[in-house]
């Protein structure tokens, strides 16, 4: 199994990821799982996940619900200094670089996880798609986001954010 490279996720990805791992701290999970990572991404005021899947018609309130039943049963420990990232979401994390790739992106920006756990079909793949997140929309809409340009800042994603901001306000 190839070794992600997390000095090639974009700011705002390494954020949310740094974030999931604090929730499985403080849910007392000692994996970091899919769950943990897009419940941290939807959170993000200025990632670029939450608006794409409010504007993939994702019903927000009920994919953060159903995100956090499923943490709660997630298997509690009370030793949780050994915080790993789980099998499943690094199955994920290496197809999320995979797309990235395809792109000829050169750093890995977080909408190529909401397209990969759209992907996905374990539980947590089809309690997405209840939710109304489905693979073709998220791709097209990464399409319209993106306009043709390649990711090669690790910032993209915070001026892409700030820039959408600017053109609303005007």
């Amino acid at each position: 199994e190839k070794i992600m490279r997390f000095d090639k996720l974009t700011t705002s990805f390494q954020q949310a990821l740094a974030e999931a791992q604090s929730q499985a701290l403080g849910y007392e999970n000692n994996f970091i799982e899919p769950e943990h990572l897009l419940q941290a991404l939807l959170e993000e005021p200025s990632g670029t996940c939450r608006p794409l899947l409010v504007q993939s018609g994702v019903n927000i309130a009920e994919l953060k619900s159903r995100l956090q039943k499923r943490i709660l049963g997630f298997a509690k420990v009370s030793n949780t200094q050994d915080i790993h990232v789980s099998n499943h979401l690094m199955r994920l994390l290496n197809q999320t670089e995979k797309l990235a790739q395809n792109h000829q992106d050169q750093y890995i920006p977080s909408e190529w996880f909401i397209l990969a756990s759209a992907q996905d079909t374990t539980p947590y793949g089809e309690m997405l798609k209840e939710c109304g997140v489905k693979a073709p929309t998220i791709e097209n809409h990464i399409k319209s986001l993106r306009a043709g340009e390649n990711v090669t800042d690790p910032n993209a994603e915070d001026q892409r954010q700030a820039l959408k901001k600017y053109t609303i306000d005007m």
